[in-house]
C-alpha cells in the first residue's frame, strides 16, 4: 500500500496505529484525521536536508491553517510562508513567531499590509511595482520601514496541473525577469523599503524536479545583477514539491535540497538565508477525510456508492480532475466492482471518483480518502447549507484530539439572523 501511517490490522483500517473505526464512531463523518507522527517524519525529512545549508523553512499555511496545525509547524522551528491577512492572524493565534512569517501573494490589501507591519513580520515578497509603491506609502505612514524580497516570475513549465502553475510568463504571479533590474533600482530608492532578496515560485505538486534545477540554475543570472547592487539577505525558492496520491515516484525532501543545493551558487549564498516553503509535501500524506455510504445505486449501467461527504468537504477531485486512493475500513480482497463514489450536493461535479474499481459495499459502510490532508479541509464550504467537517488530530502517544469541532445548522446561519 506505502502510504504513510496507513494500514490493515486484523482486518481494520489503522492511520497512525489508530483505528478508523475507532474514529468514526467517536467522531462521525465526513472527518477529517492528521497524525502528528506523519507531520513530523516529513518535518524531519526536510530538517535533515538542510543540516548543512543554510536553508529556512517556512510552511506553506494554505496547504492547511488549522491553528492545531500551524502550532506543529512553530513548536518545531518553522516559520510560515502566508498569503492573507486571515492565514497571519491564525499564524499569531497559533503561536508562530511573526519574525518567521513571510506575506505571499499578488493581492495584498492595505489592511493586510498594516496589519502584517504592525505585527512585525520577516519579509513581503513583492509580485508587482504597484504592490511596491503600496508597501512603501503604507510603511511612511506607520513610520515603520517593510523588508521586501522581489518575486519575479522565470517562465519555467513546472510540468504540473496547469491551476497550480505559478511560475510561466502567462501567470498571475511575479513580475516579469526583463524589469528584475529595473525593479530593484526603483525598491532602492523608496525611503520606507529594505530591499533583501528576491526569490520565485514555479508551481505546485511537482513531481519531476527538472524545473526546478532548471530555475534554481536560471537564478544564478539573476544573482549576480542583484549582488551588484547590495548584499542578499534571503533568496526564496518557493515550495511545491509533489507527494503520491496514485502511484507518483516524488523525490523525498532530502534528497531534493542536496540536489538543489549542488546547483545554487552556494559560495555567493554564504551570508543568505535561503527560504524553502513546503506546504502539501509535509501535511498532504499526513492527513486522511472519513466518510459514510448512505446509498448504494444503480442507474443504468453504472453503479454508484452515494456517501455523506461531498465536493464542498473535499474540491480536489471536482476542481483538478484529482486522484485519492480510496479504501473501504474493513479489509476486502475482491476489488471488481466499477463504481463512481459521489456525494449529496446537486452537482453532477460532485465526485470522489469515477470509474474506479472497488469491493461491493453496502450502506453504512466507509471509506478512508487517503493523502487529504493539504488542500481539503482548507478548500471547504459550506455549499448546499453543509455545515462543515470535523477534524480530529492522531497525537504521538495516539490519543485523538478534536482540533474543530463539526459545524452545526446555527453555525450557517449566525452571521445573517440578527439582520433579518
Amino acid at each position: 500500500m506505502n502510504f504513510p501511517g496507513i494500514n490493515y490490522k486484523q482486518g481494520i483500517l489503522h492511520f497512525s496505529d489508530v483505528s478508523i473505526k475507532e474514529m468514526v464512531q467517536n467522531y462521525k463523518t465526513p472527518l477529517y484525521v492528521y497524525s502528528e507522527d506523519v507531520i513530523l517524519q516529513r518535518i524531519d525529512s526536510y530538517k535533515k536536508g538542510i543540516q548543512n545549508y543554510p536553508f529556512m523553512l517556512c510552511y506553506s499555511v494554505k496547504a492547511n491553517s488549522n491553528l492545531s496545525i500551524i502550532n506543529i509547524m512553530a513548536r518545531e522551528g518553522l516559520g510560515a510562508d502566508i498569503v492573507s491577512g486571515g492565514e497571519l492572524f491564525r499564524c499569531i493565534k497559533a503561536n508562530m513567531p511573526t519574525e518567521r512569517i513571510v506575506f505571499s501573494g499578488v493581492g495584498k490589501t492595505q489592511e493586510e499590509i498594516e496589519f502584517a507591519l504592525k505585527n512585525n513580520i520577516l519579509l513581503f515578497s513583492v509580485e508587482s511595482i504597484a504592490e511596491l509603491k503600496r508597501i512603501n506609502q503604507i510603511a511612511h505612514s506607520l513610520q515603520k520601514v517593510a523588508p521586501v524580497i522581489i518575486r519575479i516570475n522565470p517562465d519555467i513549465d513546472p510540468k504540473t496541473h496547469p491551476y497550480i502553475s505559478t511560475g510561466l510568463k502567462e501567470n498571475k504571479f511575479g513580475i516579469s525577469s526583463n524589469l528584475f533590474t529595473e525593479v530593484i533600482e526603483f525598491a532602492l530608492s523608496l525611503k520606507n523599503i529594505e530591499l533583501l532578496g528576491f526569490g520565485y515560485h514555479i508551481g505546485s505538486q511537482i513531481i519531476d524536479i527538472s524545473s526546478k534545477m532548471e530555475a534554481a540554475e536560471k537564478s544564478k543570472y539573476f544573482i549576480d545583477i542583484f549582488q551588484k547592487y547590495k548584499a542578499m539577505s534571503f533568496f526564496d525558492i518557493g515550495g511545491g514539491l509533489g507527494i503520491k496520491y496514485k502511484n507518483e515516484q516524488p523525490t523525498e525532501p532530502q534528497e531534493f535540497i542536496h540536489t538543489i543545493a549542488n546547483v545554487l551558487p552556494m559560495d555567493k549564498l554564504k551570508n543568505c538565508k535561503i527560504l524553502l516553503e513546503p506546504g502539501r509535501s509535509i501535511i498532504g500524506p499526513a492527513g486522511i477525510f472519513l466518510t459514510k455510504i448512505l446509498y448504494v445505486k444503480k442507474n443504468y449501467h453504472k453503479l454508484f456508492y452515494i456517501v455523506d461527504g461531498a465536493m464542498n468537504d473535499l474540491i480536489r477531485p471536482t476542481l483538478y480532475q484529482a486522484y485519492h486512493e480510496i479504501l473501504p475500513i474493513f479489509e476486502k480482497n475482491d476489488f471488481d466492482q466499477v463504481v463512481d463514489i459521489v456525494g449529496p450536493i446537486c452537482e453532477t461535479g460532485d465526485f470522489f471518483a469515477r470509474e474506479r474499481k472497488l469491493p461491493l459495499l453496502q450502506e453504512n459502510d466507509y471509506l478512508a480518502i487517503l493523502t487529504s490532508g493539504a488542500y481539503g479541509f482548507v478548500m471547504s464550504s459550506q455549499y448546499n447549507s453543509r455545515p462543515r467537517s470535523a477534524e480530529v488530530l492522531i497525537k504521538q502517544n495516539k490519543e485523538l484530539k478534536l482540533i474543530r469541532e463539526r459545524e452545526t445548522y446555527e453555525d450557517l446561519i449566525q452571521k445573517e439572523i440578527q439582520y433579518l
